[in-house]
């Protein structure tokens, strides 16, 4: 298993909720099961357009720009571990990460 998902499911656990299906595998997403299931799937959105359209969507009301701290610290403390773990692993100090 990899540094950033032995981090990343190690911090999971200490969250509520839970990665349900292919989400709990990676996070890598792609439409290649929908075209499975759906063959004449066709994505009619562009990634770019997409993004500027979530961007409008928060621009559109004042309250969903708040910035959640709580969450926002969880993210850096996340990234941080990451980090570390990266170091680690590239400066040859073993395979398994570090984990606070």
């Amino acid at each position: 298993m990899c540094t950033s998902r032995r981090i990343f499911l190690a911090d999971a656990a200490r969250r509520d909720g839970s990665l349900t299906g292919d989400k709990a595998s990676s996070v890598v997403f792609d439409n290649s099961k929908i075209k499975r299931f759906v063959p004449d799937y066709c994505a009619t959105v562009s990634f770019a357009e997409g993004i500027q359209r979530t961007v409008d969507w928060f621009d559109a009301d004042a309250a969903r720009r708040v910035i959640d701290q709580e969450a926002n610290a969880k993210w850096d403390r996340l990234l941080m571990r990451m980090s570390r773990g990266w170091r680690r692993r590239r400066d040859g100090c073993g395979s398994e990460p570090y984990i606070m």
